[in-house]
């Protein structure tokens, strides 16, 4: 988790790079911040789904359930 300047939270990934000079030397650090939280949610939301769906196959015992695809014809 990272924060704004404004202290809010969101999923980030972070990578730091330590930057030297010809000698080796460390001269700065370069940080890329990349905002992870849309695609966070959209895993969760994914996550969610496939859990209902075991659900339901898993509750079949007396019946069959069929799968169609309607672009298929």
């Amino acid at each position: 988790m990272a924060r704004t300047k404004r202290r809010h939270r969101f999923w980030a990934n972070v990578v730091i790079t330590r930057l030297t000079d010809d000698h080796g030397n460390t001269t700065a650090y370069a940080k890329v911040t990349r905002d992870l939280t849309e695609r966070r949610t959209l895993d969760e939301e994914l996550k969610k789904s496939e859990e209902r769906f075991r659900l339901l196959i898993d509750g079949v015992s007396d019946y069959a359930i069929y799968m169609l695809d309607p672009k298929a014809a």
